[in-house]
């Protein structure tokens, strides 16, 4: 039904007989106002507005004659709450909630959820009032009445999930004078069904025999499976005004035991009978044969659909009031039919309007929703005593202020003016006032205008109020602003997306914008999240926004003040991706069938379907060793995302007759591809085998991968000196296992490790490949060497019981060194991959990254790097690069240790190079507190090192 009051409000409250000492027995005189609210509250206070009592219950215990106590919000979870004291003639107590409860709001509730207790119980009380709440019980009777007398309950909700024979309302057979105007009572049982039918739940109202005097009048009695009214014995009831609907399977109104009374200007709506199998057709109204002589019904109104019927007289049923009449002389004399809904005020063209009994006893001054009765629609013929419709709502005429405003906003003085047009349906005369909102009350609008000078900074609220000749009033409002003197200051800060305590989203920023508390004035603001989207935020606190693509972005604030100042702001921050480290695959190798040669100075594209990513939702990049092999010239292979120009750097450099292996994060372009371009004057072979992937959350798999954690570089594996593993070489063909986590600062639960691994001391050409334990050989190809040849080269490990194994595959023994730079955990809040353009950070030929100061690294010398703040790398938050290293020009073997700027040089190596040899490795490099990278030439003889940054790690937060 189209109610204006919501009921999903929740408490309970019992009232009875047993008094505790009030907290103000010592006062003279107490209080006027006790007031319940569950924020800032105290039982042990004195219920005051600062300091609210926190449950009802203790300001029943205490409240005394003439006392009010304001009920702004309060739960009670298994509890009835019991009033213990009476009120006086002269003096009632009242319980009062928010008005603004019946206009949408879910306020002053009264909830109690436990098996058989009532929600609010008056028992053993006299003079109480009860208004402005809503009262709910999950599993008894809403609101009991025992042995109580002169009580009001006037716009009161009463609802919930009634359970079994529960009433929304009851009263006992000891009690008198109850007065239920303008309340709504929606008992239902929700399990198996809807709140309009369920399979259960009670009647609304229950009266015991025995009762006497109880009105009910202008009220709605809705979603009733079970029946509406029973009364059984009670002396004078009076149902005046009252809407019954939603009754499938009872009488909305049953009387009998003798009860005595008045029914008039009620509407009755049926409601087709419900359930497998359909429950029995029941009348409107029954009244038992002990009772016909004792009740007066009149100038009520049914919707008696069939196989629904009026009305069951003495165990007789009648279909329409006429029959009814006709049957019994002085029944039903003035009742009526009517078709289609009553859940609203009637129409101009509805039989309910202006036809109701004016001087019906018990009838209300105002109706359901607050409005006057009385009103005289005149566009419809008085039918009866007066012009009081049937039902509880009574029809208004269509009442608006037609309020237009000047300018409303700017800086002080803004002269305002309200200029109203009023329009009344039913042509009646209206009056105009205006309220500006500054504590001077309404003034009339004379000649339908109104003005007003704005000189203090704020939010200024007017109301435009026009009020007809019977009495109906209609408002709006509008808010004129004043700015303040200065243009606010807007502020952006960013901080991780959603985080739930196991997944992350580093995709995802959420922007805050701090206007200063200024931001209604505020009333145009974009935010650009520096990818060309941009969103209104005027009004909002903030954006949370998802990335396509990892990077650094600079969002930016742009808004207009209600002065017409422009503002602005700009954070900087980087959104990243998620590593999901995978079993080394071999996904393309030119070599087999159906594949070619990459030709000279050509480039190879392949899609993400092609690099192992099959069944990853769109990775953003593709972890892959590649290896040249067959070049009968030098050259070099550049890696790099589609739609995009190449850079000027390489991934790995090779000679003629040399097979080379580099690790590579490849990341895809603007159609998910990856080029792969051949830098040399002949054609090579290429092989690429997958070990991971850089992903994003997704909305259908939601986050996979791990975060990263830089460490050392520390070594882990020396089969030279024992470290890690037995001493000695390992033999030609043969596997060597040891211990990836659990050591060196890398926790046992970690899912891949990041390797620096080299071979040395090699007696013939061959591969070495790592993997992960538990495992058979996947075939992969890390780094290649000739005989006598110390090579080096990156790798991404996944792990499954805290091992890694070492396959060498040349027929001859060889001395393997692993030192690990860092590891993943599975959806771990560690750093979080961000790529950035290939960028050359650092050539020594020709100054790059060191401020034009060209000139070879010396031997035993060490160089540094600056990333942090430069190239697109943020400035704080970053925890490791992800760079190619290169060695040129080299007279003499050695290698270069690259390592955390301010930290002591490890005896890892980075790269491992030969005399005349340009090498290339991939490295993911711990920065240093200040931001910076130190490589240190292992060689006697000076070197050109040239460093290529294709990324970096940041902290989740970053």
């Amino acid at each position: 039904m189209g109610f204006r009051r919501r009921f999903s409000v929740l408490v309970a409250v019992v009232i009875g007989a047993a008094g505790l000492v009030p907290l103000s027995a010592a006062a003279d005189e107490p209080v006027p106002d006790l007031y319940v609210d569950t924020a800032n509250c105290s039982d042990a206070g004195a219920g005051t507005q600062a300091t609210p009592f926190c449950t009802v219950q203790r300001a029943a215990d205490v409240v005394e004659p003439g006392q009010t106590v304001h009920v702004l919000h309060a739960d009670h979870d298994g509890t009835t709450v019991t009033l213990a004291r009476s009120g006086t003639a002269d003096a009632p107590i009242s319980f009062v909630g928010v008005p603004a409860a019946r206009a949408d709001k879910d306020t002053s509730q009264l909830f109690v959820n436990a098996a058989g207790k009532a929600a609010l119980v008056l028992s053993g009380v006299h003079h109480v009032r009860i208004s402005d709440l809503s009262v709910r019980s999950a599993q008894g009777d809403g609101i009991e009445v025992r042995g109580s007398s002169d009580l009001t309950f006037d716009t009161v909700s009463i609802t919930g999930v009634s359970d079994g024979e529960s009433a929304a309302f009851s009263v006992d057979g000891s009690s008198s004078d109850v007065s239920l105007t303008r309340d709504l009572t929606a008992p239902y049982r929700a399990t198996g069904g809807t709140s309009t039918g369920g399979t259960g739940g009670g009647p609304a109202v229950v009266i015991a025999a025995g009762a006497q005097n109880v009105t009910m009048a202008s009220s709605v009695f809705a979603t009733i499976r079970a029946g509406g009214v029973y009364a059984d014995g009670v002396h004078g009831l009076t149902l005046t005004g009252n809407t019954f609907g939603g009754v499938p399977c009872a009488a909305g109104l049953t009387l009998g035991g003798g009860t005595s009374g008045t029914i008039e200007n009620n509407v009755l709506q049926s409601a087709a009978p419900i359930g497998d199998p359909p429950c029995a057709a029941a009348p409107l109204v029954s009244v038992a044969a002990d009772t016909t002589g004792t009740v007066s019904l009149d100038y009520n109104a049914f919707n008696a659909t069939a196989p629904r019927f009026a009305y069951s007289w003495g165990g007789t049923d009648y279909q329409t009031a006429a029959d009814l009449a006709a049957a019994a002389p002085g029944q039903a004399q003035h009742d009526i039919a009517f078709t289609g809904s009553a859940n609203s005020a009637p129409a101009d063209d509805s039989p309910l309007t202006d036809s109701g009994d004016a001087h019906a006893p018990g009838i209300t001054a105002r109706d359901f929703l607050g409005e006057p009765r009385s009103t005289d629609d005149p566009n419809t013929p008085d039918t009866a005593s007066g012009t009081v419709d049937r039902g509880a709502y009574e029809a208004q005429s269509v009442l608006d202020p037609g309020a237009t405003y000047s300018r409303a906003s700017g800086l002080a003085p803004v002269d305002f003016t309200v200029t109203a047009a009023p329009i009344d349906s039913w042509g009646e005369a209206v009056s105009t006032t205006v309220d500006f909102g500054e504590g001077a009350g309404p003034e009339p609008a004379v000649d339908g205008t109104a003005s007003h000078v704005f000189t203090a900074t704020g939010v200024h609220t007017v109301t435009t109020t026009v009020t007809n000749s019977d009495g109906q009033t209609a408002s709006t409002t509008t808010t004129v602003k004043v700015a303040t003197p200065t243009a606010p200051k807007v502020t952006l800060t960013e901080s991780a997306g959603p985080n739930d305590g196991s997944d992350v989203y580093p995709d995802t920023a959420a922007i805050a914008i701090d206007t200063g508390g200024d931001n209604w004035e505020i009333p145009d603001a974009q935010l650009g999240f520096g990818n060309g989207i941009d969103q209104d935020v005027a009004d909002r606190s903030g954006w949370q926004y998802s990335y396509t693509k990892s990077g650094v972005y600079t969002a930016t604030y742009l808004g207009l003040d209600i002065a017409g100042r422009h503002l602005s702001a700009s954070v900087t921050f980087a959104v990243g991706d998620l590593v999901l480290p995978l079993p080394p695959q071999r996904v393309y190798d030119t070599r087999t069938s159906g594949h070619h040669k990459i030709a000279a100075h050509s480039t190879l594209t392949l899609p993400w379907t092609q690099l192992g990513a099959g069944g990853y939702p769109s990775p953003h990049g593709v972890y892959l060793n590649a290896t040249v092999t067959g070049a009968t010239a030098s050259g070099y292979l550049t890696v790099y995302p589609d739609s995009t120009s190449r850079p000027a750097s390489s991934t790995l450099n090779f000679g003629a007759g040399k097979t080379v292996a580099n690790s590579v994060l490849a990341h895809t372009g603007q159609e998910w591809e990856v080029e792969f371009y051949n830098g040399s004057s002949e054609s090579i072979d290429l092989v690429l085998d997958r070990v991971g992937l850089e992903v994003a959350p997704n909305s259908e798999n939601g986050p996979q991968g791990g975060t990263y954690s830089p460490v050392g570089p520390t070594r882990l594996l020396d089969t030279r000196n024992a470290t890690g593993a037995r001493q000695g070489a390992v033999a030609g063909k043969s596997e060597l296992t040891f211990t990836a986590a659990g050591v060196q600062g890398v926790p046992a639960d970690a899912t891949a490790v990041v390797l620096n691994v080299a071979a040395t001391d090699t007696k013939a050409s061959g591969y070495l490949g790592v993997y992960g334990h538990g495992t058979t050989f996947p075939g992969n190809s890390d780094a290649n060497w000739s005989a006598g040849q110390t090579v080096s080269d990156l790798a991404l490990v996944s792990l499954t019981d805290g091992k890694a194994v070492v396959h060498n595959g040349s027929s001859g023994s060889a001395d393997f060194v692993a030192d690990v730079v860092g590891y993943y955990q599975d959806r771990g809040h560690a750093s979080v991959e961000v790529s950035t353009p290939q960028t050359r950070v650092l050539d020594t030929r020709d100054g790059t990254g060191r401020q034009g100061l060209a000139g070879e690294v010396g031997a035993r010398a060490t160089v540094k790097l600056k990333v942090t703040g430069v190239n697109g790398v943020l400035p704080t938050g970053v925890t490791a690069a992800e760079l190619n290293l290169t060695v040129q020009h080299q007279t003499k073997n050695g290698y270069i240790t690259a390592y955390p700027d301010g930290t002591t040089r490890p005896t890892a190596a980075s790269v491992n190079f030969r005399a005349g040899t340009t090498v290339a490795n991939a490295a993911v490099l711990p920065v240093g507190k200040d931001g910076e990278i130190d490589f240190y030439n292992g060689s006697d003889a000076p070197v050109d090192l040239i460093v290529d940054q294709s990324g970096f790690y940041c902290t989740y937060s970053a």
